[in-house]
């Protein structure tokens, strides 16, 4: 089963649409908005044939002015990654969509989110 093509993703209240522009056996699926300032990536790997591993990041590219040098434009990125490790079995899909969706729904609690942006731990 695969992401719907295109996904939809929302940054500041602003659905953005990003069709599938890589997808192949083993390898990630990688999604970009037609302007190349968002991706999405989408991976699963096994790991020494006892663990799974779930791997879904959002990247933004940006354009702005360099620090030092205001007059130049520099090439900037962000990334969010969020990483499910588990092993092959012990664990139902359900229960480890409950930790995912823990962790998201502790971020999404006020003022968590900007804790750790703060660096707080």
């Amino acid at each position: 089963m695969a992401f719907s093509d295109p996904v939809s993703v929302t940054y500041n209240a602003v659905a953005t649409n990003h069709p599938r522009v890589y997808s192949a056996a083993g390898a990630a699926s990688l999604f970009k908005t037609t302007d190349d300032t968002y991706k999405l990536e989408v991976s699963h790997a096994e790991v020494k044939g006892r663990r799974e591993r779930h791997f879904i990041r959002i990247t933004q590219r940006k354009i702005g002015a360099d620090p030092l040098v205001p007059a130049t434009n520099i090439e900037s990125t962000a990334s969010v990654y969020l990483v499910l490790d588990n092993p092959k079995t012990g664990y139902t899909d359900v229960e480890l969509g409950y930790l995912m969706k823990g962790l998201c729904d502790f971020l999404n609690v006020s003022g968590n989110a900007t804790k750790f942006l703060g660096g707080e731990a």
